[in-house]
Formats: structure tokens, sequence, C-alpha cells
């Protein structure tokens, strides 16, 4: 009996993994796809391959920014940024914006800007106990700094300018120009609502 209540939530722990989730959900959907349709278990195979590769890239991306957060954090960056942010009593929320840019700016990627900036910024908000208020605004300005100044090295621009059919000259100028503005005032406005709340 008590061999099987501790089999339970090793049992749940496993299924509950990201990767085994993926691939039972991949398992599923091809048998359910082959009851449907009738398709040779080859279709189905060739289907699956071709879908795992975009997916793959997702992966990669995600591991990508966990891996830059955890150097920043290992190479003590995070405990820099909680004595600056104490010391000089600038916002919070203008930092998390920063890192968020800088890191989008240099990477290229908005979800690698995301989740470096969360992981870099989590310990200095537990150490600056800030309200469950002050924690949203917090991620909604690290959101807003990872859209900043999309350019060569993100993807995003290069899929509007071939899906909208545009010269590089009139990307910058129409999309990267854009998503500056919408990051600069999605700051603007989580400073205005910041004032009277934390």
């Amino acid at each position: 009996m008590k061999e099987s209540e501790e089999l339970g939530p090793q049992l749940v722990q496993f299924l509950n993994n990201p990767e085994v989730a993926l691939l039972l959900s991949l398992m599923f959907a091809m048998i359910a796809l082959f009851t449907a349709t009738h398709y040779s278990w080859k279709r189905l195979n060739d289907a699956a391959a071709a879908s795992l590769g975009p997916v793959c890239g997702i992966i990669l991306i995600l591991s990508a920014g966990g891996g830059f957060k955890t150097v920043l954090i290992d190479t003590g960056v995070g405990d820099m940024i909680t004595h600056f942010v104490q010391s000089s009593h600038i916002s919070i929320l203008l930092v998390g914006w920063l890192i968020a840019a800088f890191v989008r700016v240099s990477t290229g990627s908005s979800t690698v800007a995301s989740i470096a900036t969360g992981g870099v910024l989590a310990p200095v908000a537990q150490a600056l106990q800030l309200s469950s208020v002050g924690v949203a605004l917090l991620v909604l300005a690290i959101g807003a700094g990872s859209v900043f100044l999309s350019h060569v090295n993100d993807a995003g621009l290069w899929l509007v300018k071939e899906f909208f059919g545009l010269t590089l000259k009139e990307t910058f100028k129409t999309w990267s120009v854009m998503e500056c503005l919408l990051s600069m005032w999605a700051l603007i406005v989580i400073m205005l609502v910041s004032i009277p709340l934390m």
C-alpha cells in the first residue's frame, strides 16, 4: 500500500515532464489522425518529422534564453543590479526595460530578452519586496523592452519584409520604428501607472 502511494506522485511527476508530455501528445495526435483519416504510417511519420523542425527552433531559443540568464546570474550581474537599484533609487521598472531592450537589440530575440531579464531581476524584485502590483508592472516593463528596435538579427523583421514585399529600408522605416514607438510608449504608460501604485 505504501509503495503504491509513493508511485502515484512519481508517475504524475514523470508525466508532467515537458518532454514526456510533448511525446505523449504527439503519439496521441498520430493515433487520432490515423484513426480518423487512415493515412499510411509513412505519411504520418513524414508529417510528424516536418512539424518537429519548427518546434526544435522554439526549444532552442528558449534554451538559449535560459542559458544566457544563468550566465548572467552566475557571473554576479544579478547581485550588481540589486545593489545598483537599491543604492541609486532608480526605478526597477526602468532598469527592467533597459536590460530587456539591450538584450533584445544584441540578440534579436524578444523571447531571450524576456527570459534573461526576468531571471536576472527576479532576485532583485524579492530583495526590494515588490508588491504583486509591482511585480506585474515589472513584467510589463520587461515585455515592453523586449520588443524594442527590431533590426537585421531579428527573424520577425525578415518575416515582415518578405510577407509585405518591402525593401529593407522600408521595413526599417515602418516595422522597426513602430516597434520602438510601441516599446517607449508602453514604458511611459507603465511608469505613469506605477506612480500612485508603487
